[in-house]
């Protein structure tokens, strides 16, 4: 029944016009992850954060999101011990400048949007992190040679290595 009904309202192709605009594969799994529900207060709640993101993005058409990565994949690895390349690094230093961006302009507006503001809340600032990861990481993917002093020893001895060898 409640698959008849989903079909009769063209919620698939809502569902879809949805995920064509997300700016992340997050927010995609976020919409293929979405459920309904019948509880008016949770309805009511929903439509409130809806209206709010409308009217945010009416009054501030550009809302720095860009730079959001999808490392869940690498934070699981981490979580695990593993190890990460220097590129997860990189997406998740992106990841939390635009976490800091985004938070930081959702309390700058001067919109109604409380339930947004409380939602934005709940993103994590880690400044120290994202500034470690910077001093580490170029913008390729290589660590810098004083990323710590035994790393820069051991390069400094493979230069003086390399160009006795070229001598």
């Amino acid at each position: 029944m409640l698959r008849v009904t989903i079909e009769k309202l063209g919620l698939p192709k809502v569902i879809w016009m949805i995920k064509e605009r997300c700016g992340s594969s997050v927010g995609e799994d976020m919409v293929d992850e979405m459920r309904f529900s019948s509880d008016l207060f949770q309805i009511s709640k929903w439509q409130e954060e809806t209206n709010e993101a409308v009217e945010a993005l009416r009054l501030y058409p550009d809302i720095p999101i860009g730079g959001i990565r999808d490392i869940r994949r690498a934070l699981k690895r981490a979580e695990r011990g593993g190890v990460l390349d220097p590129t997860d690094f990189l997406d998740i230093a992106d990841t939390l400048r635009c976490a800091r961006r985004l938070r930081g302009f959702i309390f700058e507006m001067e919109a109604e949007i409380p339930h947004i503001k409380s939602l934005a809340e709940g993103i994590v600032i880690n400044e120290d992190l994202e500034n470690r990861i910077k001093k580490t990481v170029d913008q390729e993917g290589e660590i810098h040679d004083d990323a710590s002093p035994k790393l820069a020893q051991i390069r400094r001895k493979i230069k003086s290595l390399r160009e006795r060898v070229q001598d």
